[in-house]
């Protein structure tokens, strides 16, 4: 269904974005309540390899949201840091508003706090 919706929408629309926000949502969810490492790779891939670069969807602020929070249920934390870092850079780069993403409630208040002391 995502990928018919995908054929029929322009890569910018906000119903498509918000499209793939729910299924990168729902792949988080099932990761974390798997507590799967495999899951979560998943959920990573279909943004980087999928959206990004196969359908140059870049998302908006729930989808950073999202790829932060997954970020930080990576178990080696090295690795997790490194993915805060790259998509809170990937942010700024695109001359958006970090506060966009804090204001959400994907974020729990320890990963925005976690996120500010660090990048802001």
């Amino acid at each position: 269904m995502l990928n018919t919706i995908t054929t029929l929408l322009d890569n910018t629309s906000p119903l498509l974005v918000g499209a793939h926000n729910t299924f990168l949502k729902a792949l988080l969810n099932r990761a974390l309540a798997e507590s799967s490492q495999d899951s979560l790779r998943v959920f990573f891939t279909w943004y980087e390899d999928t959206m990004k670069r196969e359908l140059n969807i870049f998302g908006d602020a729930t989808t950073m949201a999202l790829l932060m929070e997954g970020s930080f249920a990576v178990t080696e934390k090295r690795h997790g840091n490194r993915y805060v870092q790259q998509y809170f850079n990937q942010w700024k780069e695109q001359g958006r508003d970090i506060n966009d993403v804090f204001a959400l409630s994907i974020l729990s208040n320890e990963h925005v706090i976690a996120v500010a002391q660090v990048y802001i």
